[in-house]
């Protein structure tokens, strides 16, 4: 469902409570020096550290390894990381490596809950990360479980990202989602087992408590579709759609299994008409999310940080770092492409 956005000539407020001017980041920014090319728009203007592309290549044909990975990409390939790794557009925050490395719950627990609270509508702290070593197997990375975690109240969520549609995205999205409750209720149920198992030999001097359902709690299977079916097609004006069991008499029971499809091609339409919208137009967080998750314009990137530099400054700091080290940045990229290449060849 759409978020409409809403109108506003007052300062705003960012996340860690500081004011933001709207306009601070609009197009008529005065460009740092690298920070464009030609007038147009690039992420050196707040991210100076970007390197340049000459100091790029020259590092890259200093290592004879590098090199050969460098050349061997098409030339399109060779500007498209040339671009990440100068700010002249953001990294593709889905590809697999990536999103791993913004995302990754052991390190960055906060902006991860941050992201889930905002799609499913409830406070969410992560507590751990549970393996994701599916029952159903993968199929190279066209869907991968990519990242699962348990949040504070004990739910499961599971974030995906889908590159490629599919004809049965429901069927395919309710194996997963069957799969991560049976895997919870199997783990709960060992625990009761191994507790149960201590008292009886004396070592645990609690009192026994029986395993029950209730103790089961919701999972949540949240899909980004960077190319979504024909069936999110027909819904051109919504990009976040939700599905969890409902009764046809109102009854409600707790059947625990919850989805969340974001076909990022859709919204990247809504996206589009932002950049012609007044720099005063604001847009809500969890636009702001999914503009993080599928845009890489400058232009948008930019009007992001202005609105929630708190939220999004120190993710953009980060992939910035990341896109400063240019030896991991061309191994990642290399094993994106080869992902890619594999999916292709798996669709032909």
């Amino acid at each position: 469902m759409t978020k409409k956005m809403t109108t506003s000539n007052a300062n705003i407020t960012g996340s860690s409570g500081e004011k933001v001017a709207v306009s601070d980041f609009n197009s008529s920014l005065s460009f740092q020096p690298g920070g464009n090319i030609s007038g147009v728009l690039t992420l050196r203007t707040v991210f100076p550290q970007y390197k340049d592309s000459v100091s790029i290549r020259e590092e890259i044909e200093q290592s004879p390894q590098l090199s050969a990975i460098f050349h061997s990409w098409t030339p399109s390939r060779q500007q498209e990381f040339l671009d990440f790794c100068c700010g002249n557009r953001g990294i593709r925050i889905l590809y697999d490596s990536y999103f791993k490395y913004v995302f990754n719950p052991d390190t960055h627990a906060a902006e991860l809950s941050r992201m889930i609270s905002v799609l499913i509508g409830q406070d969410v702290k992560i507590v751990q990360i549970l393996p994701n070593e599916s029952h159903l197997g993968a199929d190279y990375t066209l869907v991968i479980m990519d990242i699962i975690v348990e949040t504070s109240d004990g739910s499961v969520v599971n974030v995906e990202v889908q590159k490629i549609g599919y004809n049965f995205p429901g069927e395919r999205a309710a194996c997963y989602n069957a799969d991560l409750l049976l895997r919870q209720y199997q783990r709960i149920r060992k625990e009761y087992s191994e507790s149960d198992t201590l008292e009886k030999s004396g070592k645990s001097g609690e009192k026994k408590v029986k395993f029950s359902y209730k103790y089961i709690r919701p999972v949540y299977t949240i899909v980004f579709m960077e190319t979504s079916t024909e069936d999110f097609q027909r819904f051109p004006e919504d990009y976040v759609h939700t599905f969890c069991p409902v009764s046809d008499t109102g009854l409600k029971l707790n059947l625990l299994q919850n989805y969340i499809f974001v076909p990022l091609d859709i919204f990247r339409k809504h996206l589009d008409a932002v950049l012609y919208l007044p720099d005063d137009c604001l847009i809500t967080e969890r636009e702001a999310w999914l503009a993080f998750l599928s845009s890489d314009d400058p232009k948008i990137i930019l009007r992001i940080l202005d609105q929630f530099p708190g939220i999004f400054r120190p993710l953009y700091d980060r992939i910035c770092t990341m896109c400063r080290n240019t030896k991991e940045m061309i191994y990642m990229f290399s094993e994106e492409l080869s992902i890619l290449d594999k999916n292709t060849v798996m669709m032909m």
